[in-house]
């Protein structure tokens, strides 16, 4: 599906920019990591 979607023709393709995704994803922090959770109130 990954493939079809950015119109590689080689699946060697989509495996190295998927991998390169993996890894960039990985070092962003989420802003939801950022809010702090409160209790519902009573």
């Amino acid at each position: 599906m990954i493939q079809v979607l950015l119109g590689h023709k080689k699946l060697e393709t989509t495996a190295v920019y998927t991998h390169i995704a993996a890894k960039t994803l990985d070092g962003i922090d989420s802003p939801l990591d950022l809010l702090k959770l409160r209790p519902p109130p009573a």
